[in-house]
């Protein structure tokens, strides 16, 4: 009925415990009577990791998860190589007022001039191809947003 001695070890990690829950007070207690040098130390390293921002790059392609010569990645460049890359760019235009017979006919001849000047473009999604879908009784309509072009200020306030 009596409790078994600790052993070595539970002693020892509570031994390195105490000794680093020790350290932590004086090095906070040495911050707290040495703070205008630590807000200096802590602001020249800040400004010496800052000066490196400038040749930060951030990769965040699925590719860069995968190492260099992995063979899932091999076949993946090989299909892209094959069948096309599958890249995305987006092109955005903001109007001040997008539902005017103005803004609308420029978007078109941006789009137009997009489908027609750039080679090797596969889509483009804009309102001029867009679709409409919503929900009538229980159905559902799917149709182009701009069936037909509007022509009169009733027809851009329905849209």
């Amino acid at each position: 009925m009596y409790a078994d001695p600790p052993s070595r070890r539970i002693v020892a990690v509570a031994g390195i415990k105490s000794r680093v829950e020790k350290w932590f007070e004086a090095s906070a207690a040495c911050l707290c009577r040495k703070r205008v040098p630590a807000v200096i130390v802590v602001l020249l390293a800040t400004a010496a990791a800052a000066t490196g921002l400038r040749n930060l790059a951030v990769d965040t392609s699925t590719e860069s998860f995968l190492r260099a010569g992995d063979p899932v990645l091999v076949r993946y460049e090989e299909f892209r190589n094959q069948f096309g890359r599958d890249d995305v760019i987006i092109v955005a235009v903001e109007p001040e007022e997008p539902f005017t017979q103005e803004a609308l006919t420029r978007l078109k001849e941006l789009h137009d001039a997009l489908a027609s000047g750039v080679p090797n473009l596969a889509n483009i999604t804009s309102m001029v191809n867009a679709r409409s879908t919503r929900g009538e009784g229980d159905r559902l309509v799917v149709e182009d947003l701009l069936q037909s072009w509007p022509d009169s200020e009733q027809d851009l306030a329905a849209l």
